[in-house]
């Protein structure tokens, strides 16, 4: 049989390797990429995580893209992580 891994999955491998390195409850830096109407993300160390806020108007006028933040390490549930200020 012939085995075919997708580029998603070998991506998502990654992010979990890279993942573990990470401890629940420490604190980073992390640098703002994006944002929703459920939260600001964030990327740290190749990896984007969410910061989950409600983004009205006065969180975008507070963070800008590209700002550099201190964040806490909430949670991490397989190839995703979460984050608190």
């Amino acid at each position: 049989g012939e085995v075919i891994f997708s580029e998603r999955a070998l991506e998502n491998s990654e992010i979990i390797e890279k993942l573990k390195k990470y401890q629940v409850g420490t604190f980073t830096d992390g640098e703002v990429v994006g944002f929703s109407n459920f939260g600001i993300f964030l990327k740290v160390n190749g990896i984007i995580g969410l910061l989950p806020l409600s983004c009205s108007i006065e969180d975008e006028e507070k963070f800008k893209i590209g700002q550099k933040i201190k964040v806490k390490i909430i949670k991490t549930i397989k190839d995703k992580i979460f984050f608190s200020l």
